[in-house]
């Protein structure tokens, strides 16, 4: 886990890290997953994990905003 990129990634986009998967939107705790991604909060380890997954060159770039983010989270996952 990439910590520097990881508070990059919060300082430029404005969502928070949950370490622990349950933390985050108060109605959406226990689902935060099946949230629309416009209404989050923040992301996960496993979200990051995808994000990172969706650079094939291996050069990962901070997103400009948060759409940016999802969509490369959503990327990542295809992979």
């Amino acid at each position: 886990m990439d910590v520097k990129l990881i508070h990059q990634i919060e300082e430029q986009i404005g969502l928070t890290f949950y370490e622990n998967e349950s933390e985050g939107n108060l109605c959406f705790l226990e689902n935060q997953s099946e949230m629309k991604n416009e209404f989050k909060s923040g992301f996960t380890l496993s979200d990051f994990r995808y994000f990172i997954g969706s650079f094939s060159d291996g050069k990962v770039e901070i997103p400009n905003d948060v759409e940016e983010f999802w969509e490369r989270v959503a990327m990542g996952k295809l992979k």
